[in-house]
C-alpha cells in the first residue's frame, strides 16, 4: 500500500501534489468532525462536516454549527488543525508530502514551491519551510499569551484553549470563534481588539514578508544596509495604505 502511495506522489508535478494533498485533508478533517467524539450532540452527518472541514481548511469563516456549542474540544480541536494547515498554505502542504515521502527535491520542483511564496532564490526551500513554521508559532503563542490575560478573567482554566484557537483563527484569518457572538462581547475590549488586529495583519501580509522583514533585520547589523525585497515594499505600503484608507472611511461614513 506505502509502495503504491509512493509511486503514485513520485509521477505528481507539485501542481498535482498540492491539489492533492489539499482535497485528503478536506476528506481527512470532514471524516474526524463525523466521528461521535466530535459533537456535543448528534453526530455530524456527511455533507455538515464536509462543509466545516472545507471551510476550515480554506480559511473562509463559514460555519453551519456553531464550534463553541456543537463540537467538543477534539471536534474543536480539527477545526483548528484545518485552519492551521490551511494558513500554512497548499505549496507547504505539498512540501511536507514531499518530505514525507522521502523524495529528493529538485532543482525544478524547489523553483516551483519556491516561487509560489515570491521567494528570492537564494532561500533554500529548507530554510524557507522552517522559517515559516517558527514564525507562525512565534506569532500565535504571542497572540495567545495577550488574550489569555483578557479571557482568564471570565472563563478561568477554560481561557488557554480559547486563547490558543483565536490566535490561531486570527494570524491564519480564518475568522472562525468559539463564541456564539464571535468577538461581539469584546468590543471594548482594546487588548483583544487589537492583538487580533495585529494577528490578521502579520497573517495577511503573507508568509514571504515576514520571512524577508526578519532576514533582513537579523542577516546585517548595519541598519543604513538593510534592504527588503520590492515584493515586501509594495505589499507592506498597500496594506498600510488600505488598512489607514479604510478606517478612514469608516470612521467618516
Amino acid at each position: 500500500m506505502n509502495a503504491s502511495l509512493s509511486r503514485i506522489f513520485r509521477h505528481l508535478n507539485p501542481a498535482q501534489l498540492a491539489i492533492l494533498s489539499f482535497g485528503l485533508v478536506i476528506l481527512v478533517g470532514a471524516g474526524m468532525l463525523m466521528l461521535p467524539v466530535s459533537s456535543v450532540g448528534p453526530s455530524l452527518g456527511f455533507v455538515d462536516a464536509l462543509f466545516m472541514s472545507t471551510s476550515a481548511t480554506c480559511v473562509t469563516g463559514l460555519v453551519i454549527v456553531d464550534p463553541g456549542t456543537s463540537l467538543t474540544v477534539f471536534g474543536q480541536a480539527v477545526i483548528l488543525s484545518l485552519i492551521q494547515t490551511g494558513g500554512f498554505g497548499i505549496v507547504l502542504m505539498s512540501t511536507f508530502f514531499l518530505f514525507i515521502m522521502r523524495r529528493r527535491v529538485s532543482v525544478h520542483v524547489s523553483d516551483a514551491i519556491s516561487g509560489s511564496f515570491l521567494k528570492l532564490r537564494r532561500y533554500p526551500l529548507g530554510f524557507l519551510v522552517r522559517r515559516v513554521v517558527q514564525l507562525t508559532l512565534l506569532f500565535e503563542a504571542l497572540g495567545a499569551l495577550v488574550l489569555f490575560g483578557s479571557f482568564y478573567q471570565d472563563y478561568g482554566e477554560d481561557a488557554v484553549w480559547l486563547s490558543v484557537f483565536h490566535a490561531v483563527s486570527a494570524f491564519c484569518n480564518a475568522g472562525f470563534s468559539l463564541f456564539p457572538d464571535s468577538l461581539v462581547r469584546y468590543a471594548d475590549d482594546p487588548v483583544v481588539n487589537l492583538t487580533v488586529a495585529v494577528l490578521i495583519i502579520l497573517g495577511g501580509v503573507g508568509f514571504f514578508v515576514m520571512v524577508d522583514v526578519w532576514d533582513t533585520l537579523s542577516r546585517d547589523p548595519d541598519p543604513a544596509k538593510r534592504r527588503l525585497s520590492f515584493h515586501s515594499k509594495i505589499v507592506l505600503t498597500v496594506s498600510l495604505f488600505l488598512l489607514v484608507g479604510a478606517a478612514l472611511l469608516l470612521f467618516v461614513l
